[in-house]
């Protein structure tokens, strides 16, 4: 399994940048995610860059519900996918 959760929040921000000015949603930023999901921004930058071995199944929910509530329509893939492992032969 990979966090594409930073992938997500960049496509969203080029999706937005790429329409009318006054079509645009402002994307939030990491630190004002983080804010309202109660964690340090570090810990989401962390989790969504990748940067982690384990993640929290009720963090990655609490994102995704609140994305969904700022209007923009987040799914369970937009936060994780799954990878295949590449085979060492």
């Amino acid at each position: 399994m990979a966090v594409v959760f930073g992938e997500y929040l960049k496509r969203l921000e080029t999706e937005e940048k790429a329409k009318p000015l006054a079509e645009r949603r402002r994307v939030p930023t990491i630190e004002e995610i983080a804010k309202e999901l109660e964690i340090h921004p570090v810990t989401l930058r962390n989790i969504a860059n990748g940067n982690i071995k384990k993640l929290d199944l009720e963090t990655a929910g609490k994102a995704i519900t609140l994305m969904r509530h700022l209007g923009f329509p987040m799914r369970d893939t937009d936060f994780v996918q799954f990878i295949e492992p590449q085979s060492n032969s």
